[in-house]
């Protein structure tokens, strides 16, 4: 409804607000819809054809599409930012600092297991035709050891958990089932998994998940290969157009807000 109204008395939408949200969903829409060939070769007809497109429906992504909503890079990169700040504030109160290291442990292992899903979800989809439902349903019932090592092998031959990375990575993925699943431990465990708790430590755990991401990006199926490929290239046209903002709002300032929301409901749903 605020959108609704932002949009009837004319707001003007910021571009850098635009860009984001148009470089997230509208290289998904162009492939989806089968027009990324014409894009790449007329980016202008094409951006018109998405246009009326998006005028026309009322949804712009089905239930079936699967569209990345996680940016690792970027959630990596603002959870270690607001470490730092915490740090430089240099927090004395006992129980609020215990808070805000469990805050970095959830969230960064939270950060870790979205990478993994966003990666075999592109895998089964592309490779199987799965649906998201199912895909969830498979993924839900798979531990990130499962996904990372005979998943993973399934589709490139390669099993990451055989890696001494990866024997970093399970301690905190430990560690966080731990501290949600409570159950009774030894206290040398406890202690374990309390040193793991110290930013420095949670830093160390975001460095050893982007040594995993950049495994997976070199682990990629040719299929999704292809068609990472093929949204790299749609992304860089977008941000070439995104210098000249005139155009970019000539075409989509009106579907900012729908686009938006669509991609608010796809992170929802898939938490």
């Amino acid at each position: 409804m605020k959108n609704e109204k932002r949009r009837k008395k004319g707001y003007k939408v910021d571009p850098e607000f635009a860009h984001k949200i148009l470089r997230e969903m509208i290289p998904y829409v162009i492939i989806n819809i089968g027009l990324y060939d014409s894009f790449i070769k007329n980016y202008k007809r094409t951006f018109n054809k998405v246009s009326k497109i998006l005028a026309s429906k009322k949804r712009i992504i089905s239930d079936d599409s699967i569209v990345i909503v996680h940016d690792f890079i970027e959630d990596r990169k603002s959870l270690i930012s607001i470490i730092e700040r915490n740090k430089s504030e240099k927090i004395k109160d006992y129980g609020i600092k215990t808070c805000l290291n469990h805050m970095y442990l959830f969230q960064a292992v939270s950060i870790f297991e979205n990478m993994l899903n966003t990666h075999f979800q592109q895998e089964f989809e592309l490779n199987y035709g799965f649906k998201i439902k199912k895909i969830n349903k498979i993924l839900y019932r798979l531990q990130a050891e499962d996904k990372l090592g005979w998943v993973l092998k399934i589709f490139s031959g390669k099993d990451y958990t055989e890696t001494e990375k990866w024997k970093r990575i399970e301690k905190f993925v430990q560690c966080r089932n731990f501290y949600i699943h409570y159950k009774p431990q030894t206290s040398s465990r406890i202690k374990n998994f309390d040193e793991l708790l110290q930013p420095k430590k949670i830093k160390e755990f975001l460095d050893d998940a982007l040594h995993c991401y950049n495994y997976l990006k070199k682990s990629r199926s040719k299929k999704y290969s292809e068609f990472q490929d093929k949204i790299d290239k749609v992304r860089a046209i977008i941000d070439t157009v995104h210098k000249e903002r005139k155009e970019l709002e000539k075409y989509f300032t009106k579907h900012i807000f729908k686009l938006q929301k669509e991609l608010k409901n796809l992170k929802e749903s898939r938490r």
